[in-house]
Formats: C-alpha cells, sequence, structure tokens
C-alpha cells in the first residue's frame, strides 16, 4: 500500500512540475474521475522538450556518477595494489631480500 501511495505522490509531482496546476486538490479530482486533459499543440510541445531536457540532464547526471564511481574504484584499487607491494618489500627486506622491479627485466 506504501508503494502505491509512493507513486501517486510521485505522479503528482510530475504533473504538477509539468502541467502547473495551482491546487493539487484540482488535479486530484482530475486524475480520480478519469477526466481527460486537453492540450493545445503548442503546449504539448513545450511539454515534450522540458521532458527531453530533463531526460538528457538525467543521463548526463547519472553519467558523470558512473563515471566518478569508475575513476574512485580505480584509485582504490591502485592504492591497495601500492600497499600491497610495500607490505611485500617490508617482509623481504626484513629477511634480507629485494624485491624485483621492472627495471631488472629491461636490463
Amino acid at each position: 500500500m506504501l508503494y502505491k501511495c509512493f507513486n501517486q505522490t510521485l505522479l503528482l509531482a510530475v504533473f504538477h512540475e509539468i502541467i502547473g496546476f495551482d491546487s493539487w486538490d484540482v488535479f486530484r479530482r482530475c486524475l480520480c474521475s478519469g477526466m481527460e486533459f486537453q492540450i493545445d499543440p503548442e503546449e504539448e510541445r513545450k511539454i515534450l522538450v522540458k521532458e527531453k531536457k530533463a531526460s538528457f540532464e538525467n543521463f548526463n547526471t547519472t553519467l558523470k556518477w558512473h563515471t566518478l564511481v569508475l575513476q574512485k574504484r580505480d584509485l582504490m584499487r591502485k592504492k591497495a595494489e601500492e600497499e600491497k607491494k610495500n607490505v611485500i618489500g617490508q617482509l623481504l627486506a626484513s629477511r634480507g631480500l629485494e624485491l624485483e622491479t621492472d627495471d631488472d627485466e629491461a636490463v
């Protein structure tokens, strides 16, 4: 029941933003009575432009978010790898050994 209530509230908020009803009660009555909205083509075009812009902004925001998450993951992996190498180097140094480096392989 809570889920249905949340969806209705979300739907009301979206339509309030797009169509611009001044009163929530008027909108609820229209929605509940099944009254169809008569929207002129110009208003419909404006609504579609708003929806397209909102969709584009949502896509960009999501893309930025995922990019940041992937960058953070890569940094954390790199940091963990460096810490692992440091610990291994310390353990080898405590036994009097040395960790091979990439420079040794090139010679």
